[in-house]
C-alpha cells in the first residue's frame, strides 16, 4: 500500500473533502449540480440522497476505520455514494462494475471491505454472500449525522492498472484531492461556474477531480450514460447542453469527443 505523503508548503485544508460541499447546500440548495442528457439535479436534492446512503451505512455500524466498495457504472448514483461516504466517516474505494469478476473478487479482498453501495450497477450473485450491499432508502427525508472535521489520513482508495504485477492500493488523505482542487480552481481564474465533464474511466483519479472540482466550488459536473461514451455525437450534445468549461483531455477522450463529422466538433464552453 502506497500513502501520498502532503508535499506542499501552501497551509494545510481544515477540513474533510465532503465539507465545502455542504456548505454550498446551506448557500445556494437551487443551483444545478450534476446535469444528464434528460435531467438536471440541484445541490439541495442532491444532499438529500447523499444523506440517504450516509444513514443506510450508519445502520449497518460503519466505521471510520471501515473503506467502502462502490460498485459502480458512470451515473449520478456514483456522486452520491462518494460522498455519502465519506460524510459517513468512512472511506471508499470506486471498482468499475465492467471489470473481470476475478479483479472484483481481488480488490474487495485487497480492501478488506465489509459494506459495498451499488452505483448504477446491479450486484452480481457471486458477491451476495462474500459482503453486505447497503440499499439507501431515497423515500424518506433523513438528517443523518455528518462526520464533519480535520482532514483524515484517507478519504479513498484507489488501484494501479496492474500492469508490471498485481494492481496495487494506493490511499490518498483529504488534503491531496483538497490542495490540487484549490490550486485548480485558483490557476483558472474562473467564476462560480466551472462545469466539468466525466469522461475518464470512473475507477481512475481524474473521476475524483470531475467530480469534486466543481462541488467543491459551487459548479456542475456533466454525467454521459455509458452508452453515450460509445457515442461522439451524443457526448457533443451533452458537452454543449452543459456548457462544460473545464476538460480533462488524454489522447483517447480527444479522440472520443471529437470523432464523426467535423462540423459538428465545435465546443465553444471550453
Amino acid at each position: 500500500q502506497v500513502i501520498i505523503p502532503q508535499t506542499s508548503l501552501e497551509p494545510a485544508p481544515t477540513c474533510c473533502l465532503h465539507q465545502p460541499f455542504f456548505e454550498i447546500v446551506e448557500r445556494q440548495p437551487e443551483a444545478t449540480a450534476i446535469v444528464t442528457s434528460s435531467d438536471r439535479m440541484s445541490y439541495g436534492f442532491l444532499a438529500q440522497r447523499v444523506r440517504a446512503v450516509t444513514a443506510a451505512l450508519h445502520e449497518v455500524g460503519v466505521t471510520a476505520e471501515d473503506r467502502v466498495a462502490i460498485l459502480a457504472q458512470r451515473d449520478p448514483s456514483l456522486v452520491e455514494a462518494m460522498l455519502g461516504i465519506s460524510a459517513s466517516g468512512a472511506s471508499f474505494a470506486i471498482i468499475d462494475c465492467t471489470y473481470p469478476m476475478d479483479r472484483i473478487l481481488f480488490m474487495l479482498d485487497r480492501l478488506g471491505a465489509r459494506f459495498l453501495v451499488a452505483a448504477g450497477a446491479e450486484v452480481p450473485v457471486e458477491l451476495a454472500s462474500r459482503i453486505t450491499s447497503i440499499r439507501p432508502d431515497h423515500t424518506v427525508t433523513v438528517q443523518p449525522h455528518i462526520a464533519n472535521g480535520p482532514p483524515r489520513q484517507h478519504f479513498c482508495h484507489m488501484f494501479t492498472s496492474g500492469t508490471t504485477g498485481l494492481p496495487k492500493l494506493v490511499s490518498h488523505p483529504d488534503t491531496t484531492l483538497l490542495r490540487f482542487l484549490a490550486w485548480q480552481a485558483k490557476t483558472l481564474d474562473l467564476p462560480c461556474n466551472i462545469t466539468t465533464i466525466m469522461l475518464a474511466g470512473i475507477a481512475h483519479d481524474p473521476t475524483l477531480r470531475d467530480v469534486f472540482l466543481p462541488l467543491c466550488h459551487g459548479g456542475t459536473v456533466a454525467i454521459p450514460t455509458p452508452e453515450e461514451m460509445s457515442r461522439p455525437e451524443a457526448l457533443r450534445r451533452l458537452f454543449n447542453h452543459a456548457q462544460c468549461n473545464v476538460v480533462r483531455f488524454s489522447p483517447s477522450t480527444a479522440r472520443l469527443l471529437t470523432a464523426g463529422d467535423a462540423r459538428a466538433t465545435e465546443l465553444e464552453s471550453l
